[in-house]
């Protein structure tokens, strides 16, 4: 016997409710109101809201992928400045003959080791490390860096925090959407099993296979419509 299998995805939510409110209004038109007018109300403003709040959510999902991207980017030429900053700070050292000490001021080891951080607010410390660091470096009596300069620096690090933080803001604005859209959708489930229910009583009296051909229209999938891949409802 073929078995009902409610919608699964949003899409198919929104296709049934509005479906199911469309036909119940031709049908009670012609005298066969199988369901409330009050569920039908229901049904289109739930269709409504969720496909507004799926909307919302691809809107938010987008915006953040472009704000990760641009704040990769922004990482990307950070990265380039503290180290072409290292380097210079390096070089400078030998030709100027200072002492290895001087390169602390910019976070760099004696040892001779460069850190890598792989991390977007480990970049943003270092970064504001360097910046500090020449700042004392110049106080206690050496040069200030160029090529790039510190100044240079604190845009390319002022533009990266700014990147990193609207990411952090379309991170919070899809969270939110995303919670929008489930309210909507276990909105839109108790909807369509309370039609379906309702349904199901005003058709008590017609036999199995007229009950699943006004369900079709109504928007009901059967087993043996498209074979869905769905838990079916008996």
């Amino acid at each position: 016997m073929p078995a009902y299998y409610k919608p699964r995805n949003d899409l198919a939510r929104v296709a049934f409710l509005r479906q199911a409110a469309r036909t119940a209004q031709l049908d009670a038109a012609a005298g066969d109101a199988y369901l409330s007018q009050s569920l039908i109300d229901q049904a289109d403003a739930a269709a409504q809201a969720l496909s507004a709040a799926q909307l919302t959510a691809d809107s938010c999902l987008s915006q953040r992928s472009r704000e990760v991207e641009q704040r990769n980017e922004a990482l990307q030429k950070l990265a380039y400045y503290v180290r072409d900053f290292w380097e210079v700070a390096r070089r400078r050292m030998r030709r100027l003959e200072q002492p290895d000490a001087v390169l602390t001021f910019y976070g760099l080891h004696l040892d001779g080791a460069t850190p890598n951080p792989s991390r977007a607010e480990e970049w943003l410390l270092i970064a504001a490390h360097v910046v500090q660091g020449e700042s004392q470096a110049v106080a206690a009596g050496y040069p200030p860096m160029s090529n790039p300069s510190a100044a240079e620096l604190t845009a390319v690090l002022e533009t990266a925090q700014t990147a990193v933080s609207r990411v952090t803001t379309a991170d919070r604005a899809y969270d939110q959407a995303q919670e929008a859209l489930a309210a909507q959708r276990a909105q839109a489930d108790r909807l369509i099993a309370e039609m379906m229910t309702e349904l199901r009583f005003a058709l008590r009296r017609h036999d199995a296979p007229s009950q699943r051909r006004i369900l079709r229209n109504y928007g009901a999938t059967f087993t043996d419509d498209a074979r869905p891949q769905a838990t079916p409802q008996i």
